[in-house]
């Protein structure tokens, strides 16, 4: 009987506060969510326009060098000292080479002219590579600065003048150095011996004459995303297109498990990243990243004539923004608080009427058993009266005389 006064209550109480519970996270988690996404195409539109920033200081930085006396005379004519130097390095020992006049020096061939130009060149890249590294925080430096002459073949780089691409025609691997070629600086984006490359290219001119581009390539690193990432307070993954799937290049994610689950996670939502990539809606997408849900927004790295698709990706876990929506498991606590008062309360109120009850059931049992003497002696306040009327019907029941009693003997009613 107890239970089944307590237990409507009981069921009332825990669904209200469920259903409280429920609604208020799913209420708040959509909130902070909301946020979220927010601060995200926020922190994409300050990604987008810091980076154009800094492609513009780039370019600038690299077109000045070019239209330096120091590049331009890269393609200076050259110098008896600059030959002799060279013959004396090619033969071992010093040269002296006259023209028929006995007095001008024989002019070079091709090769020593070539050398020549790599010497000037392999110099001034070095140059520019000291100057970059002092100008940059951290003195970060280029992976790669190169000369190339006016068909694009580089003569020589920083660090190594024999090393790749020396030799080799950047136009038939780099559209955008042909274009540069006709004139015009660009910036661009490569993938070139494993780098991913933030290029820019500016012409060389001597005399009024195009003679070939400077080009300065930024490795697009761990480092460049983990700055990118304390600057933005995001995770930021610089992603590369090979075939048709998008991979991670580089990404301010730690190297290890996490790293794998973000792979795995981008090779799962390809579509959705393509879509974020070119949508002119902002399109979110969700990532599960080592036990973490995470929201990202995609987009791509555009050059002038990219020869690769690069792109980036800005990951913000919600576990934090969703933190203050924990506090509404307070309701369920409260709920629960709630039910075991309603269990207390109830239990006392069930007792203080049913425990009148059952000594009436009690006493009219007595009665039917035959102890006609009996009497109901019931001190309750909802329940007196009824028990002085059963002890009145007993009387008149058993024919015992029934006794006139002042209204202070009764009990409450």
């Amino acid at each position: 009987m107890r239970w089944k006064i307590i237990l409507p209550n009981l069921l009332i109480v825990l669904a209200v506060g469920l259903s409280g519970w429920l609604y208020l996270r799913h209420y708040y988690n959509n909130l902070f969510d909301s946020q979220v996404r927010h601060g995200l195409e926020r922190d994409r539109n300050l990604f987008i326009a810091a980076n154009q920033q800094r492609a513009v200081k780039f370019l600038s930085t690299v077109m000045a060098r070019s239209r330096s006396r120091e590049i331009e005379s890269v393609f200076d004519e050259w110098t008896p000292e600059e030959l002799a130097a060279v013959r004396q390095t090619t033969a071992g020992e010093p040269v002296q080479e006259v023209g028929e006049d006995g007095a001008a020096p024989v002019g070079p061939t091709d090769e020593e002219l070539s050398l020549i130009w790599r010497r000037r060149a392999h110099r001034e890249c070095d140059a520019f590579r000291a100057f970059l590294g002092q100008d940059q925080a951290g003195g970060r430096f280029p992976e790669l600065i190169a000369i190339t002459d006016r068909r694009g073949v580089v003569i020589s780089r920083d660090v190594d003048p024999n090393a790749e691409p020396v030799g080799h025609d950047l136009t038939e691997t780099f559209p955008s150095v042909a274009r540069v070629l006709q004139g015009n600086a660009v910036r661009d984006f490569w993938y070139y011996q494993s780098f991913l490359l933030d290029v820019a290219i500016a012409p060389i001119h001597n005399r009024g004459n195009l003679v070939g581009v400077l080009l300065v390539g930024y490795d697009i690193s761990n480092g460049v995303a983990e700055a990118d990432r304390d600057l933005f307070d995001v995770n930021v993954a610089y992603l590369l297109r090979q075939g048709d799937r998008w991979n991670v290049h580089s990404s301010s994610v730690e190297v290890g498990q996490r790293r794998v689950e973000l792979q795995e996670q981008i090779s799962e939502e390809q579509d959705s990243i393509n879509q974020s990539m070119t949508s002119r809606t902002v399109s979110f997408v969700t990532f599960e990243v080592f036990g973490e849900e995470h929201i990202a927004l995609a987009g791509s790295l555009s050059g002038s004539d990219s020869s690769v698709q690069a792109g980036y990706i800005l990951l913000d876990s919600v576990k934090n923004v969703r933190a203050p929506a924990n506090q509404s498991i307070m309701v369920l606590f409260f709920s629960l608080a709630g039910i075991v008062l309603v269990v207390i309360v109830g239990f006392m109120l069930a007792s203080h009427f049913l425990n009148p009850i059952e000594a009436i059931e009690e006493g009219i049992l007595r009665v039917m058993d035959g102890d006609l003497e009996h009497r109901f002696e019931v001190r309750s306040s909802e329940l007196g009266g009824l028990a002085y009327r059963v002890n009145q019907l007993v009387a008149v029941l058993t024919g015992e005389e029934e006794t006139q009693e002042d209204e202070s003997d009764r009990p409450p009613s």
